[in-house]
């Protein structure tokens, strides 16, 4: 759904149809109507970048299915300094990749439309894509392409589930004695040896995905995993109440993991949102503010998008080997070029003539900074 660009909603209708009017319903769920992916707009099914060995594994069990993925954004793009050998990340060939003339050409494998496929080596930057892509040269070395490329992401957070001891339900797996065995699961036929259930969900999100480090070590997007909440009541009486439980290693039970979101556009995410934005740092999306009269206390909900601490302690699980949130030091990296930018995010060739003029590159330091920031003031004074 992410890729054609909808979203399943609470059912508000919203954001509005051009004519004012809600949006429908699919297969009985109401969707958010989003930007679609770029490639899915140029008309490309899954299999046009989705190779054999993604869909159906190469003889190997990975501990989860995306760590089998054998196409990477390069594999058709390439990079800074070439163009894509026309080859996976595997070192097998893109069966529907050709060079025509100066061209690399995809061909759709359903219609076999052509496409042009844009090469990172020859794009035409604008300035914000060329501080992003050649001046901070390590955003291409550690991130993902669609940590910056995937402006939404599917986000529902709290999974509340409620168990009702005190009203019998039918078991989905036990039926009637006497009953078709093959129809246990219908209703009707199931046998009332289970307890009534009901879910619901605290919110609903899809801007500025929190970003954090994914399982091949490189800063990419976490979404909220299974952040599930428990109730347990016996009629009116409650016996438990917004219970969240603690993995194995001490972190919350709700939980993040890392995804490739399939919604890439043109467009990036803007710098100020990933370096001065809380919530994408996993810090939440700021402060809350708890009624003091509030009958429970604290609601659970102001910790579901947080899922680490200004420390880098983390806070919720990530149930996926070698994923984690960004360290006390990432954070205090990305949040200090988020001071810069006021500054420093538009202008390019101004700064790169600055440095040339006082033979200072660049300021890994606050000292050294400081020192820039004087000689441009002691220069601008004599000019």
């Amino acid at each position: 759904m992410s890729y054609i660009g909808m979203m399943e909603s609470d059912g508000y209708g919203t954001p509005w149809r051009a004519d004012g009017g809600k949006q429908g319903k699919l297969h009985g769920k109401n969707y958010n109507h989003l930007q679609a992916n770029v490639h899915y707009e140029a008309d490309m099914a899954c299999i046009d970048c989705h190779t054999m060995q993604d869909l159906h594994g190469d003889g190997n069990i990975y501990l989860k299915r995306g760590h089998g993925i054998e196409v990477e954004c390069e594999n058709c793009h390439g990079n800074m300094k070439q163009a894509t050998d026309m080859k996976t990340s595997k070192g097998n060939p893109m069966t529907n990749l050709k060079k025509v003339g100066e061209d690399i050409i995809l061909t759709g494998k359903l219609e076999g439309t052509e496409h042009i496929v844009p090469q990172l080596v020859s794009a035409n930057l604008s300035a914000e894509a060329y501080v992003a892509k050649v001046s901070v040269a390590s955003h291409m070395e550690k991130l993902e392409c669609y940590a910056c490329h995937a402006r939404w992401a599917p986000q529902c957070y709290g999974c509340h589930a409620k168990q009702d001891i005190g009203k019998p339900a039918g078991d989905w797996l036990v039926g009637k004695e006497g009953g078709d065995p093959t129809k246990i699961s219908k209703k009707g036929n199931r046998k009332n040896t289970a307890f009534a259930w009901s879910e619901s969900r605290s919110y609903l999100r899809w801007e500025s995905p929190v970003l954090g480090i994914n399982p091949e070590g490189k800063v990419g997007p976490l979404i909220p995993g299974c952040q599930a909440i428990f109730t347990q009541v016996d009629g009116k009486k409650g016996i438990y109440n917004n219970k969240v439980y603690t993995t194995v290693d001490g972190t919350s039970g709700i939980s993040h993991a890392p995804i490739q979101p399939h919604t890439t556009s043109t467009q990036s995410r803007s710098c100020v949102d990933c370096h001065a934005n809380p919530k994408t740092l996993g810090l939440g999306s700021g402060f809350y503010e708890v009624e003091p009269n509030f009958p429970d206390g604290a609601p659970i909900d102001f910790e579901l998008e947080r899922i680490v601490a200004e420390n880098g302690r983390q806070i919720q699980g990530i149930a996926h080997e070698n994923s984690r949130p960004f360290n006390r030091e990432e954070q205090q990296l990305i949040s200090r070029v988020g001071a810069c930018l006021a500054c420093h995010r538009s202008d390019e060739e101004f700064w790169q003539s600055l440095s040339k003029k006082t033979g200072i590159k660049g300021a890994p330091t606050d000292e050294i900074h400081q020192k820039v920031i004087r000689k441009i003031l002691l220069r601008a004074a004599e000019d």
